[in-house]
């Protein structure tokens, strides 16, 4: 945020959005996948938020991206459900907070989104179908 603040001086709009998926049976997690993706997914977004914030104009706009998964479910997908539904959770009470500084906090659902990361997974164009209904 140094060097934002250095070339930009102050922020109008901030937009969150990390995500990975590393599937695995819920029998088989460990410790160190859930540290993973609790890390991106969740701690990273609201330590870049809380970090952001000093540089957030009054009247500013805040984006997080949250996953489909809370809401849909995904095999093997448990860790990466749980730690995106986390942002979600955190809206209301940023919202709350941000009210006075009229910053807008909102969350985009885009869902499954066809990038490289379905490539490296080997999901078949039938498994895309179905993440796109």
């Amino acid at each position: 945020m140094s060097a934002v603040s250095a070339r930009f001086g102050s922020l109008d709009v901030l937009f969150l959005n990390a995500g990975t998926f590393r599937p695995a049976p819920a029998a088989e997690v460990t410790e160190e996948s859930f540290d993973e993706h609790a890390d991106l997914h969740f701690k990273g977004q609201c330590c870049t938020f809380q970090k952001a914030l000093p540089l957030m104009n009054d009247g500013g706009s805040i984006a997080l991206t949250v996953g489909s998964g809370p809401r849909r479910g995904t095999p093997g997908a448990m860790v990466v459900a749980a730690t995106h539904g986390a942002l979600p959770a955190m809206l209301p009470s940023l919202v709350l907070a941000l009210a006075p500084r009229r910053i807008r906090v909102d969350a985009v659902s885009p869902g499954a989104t066809d990038t490289p990361l379905l490539n490296r997974l080997g999901v078949l164009e039938s498994g895309r179908d179905v993440m796109r209904s």
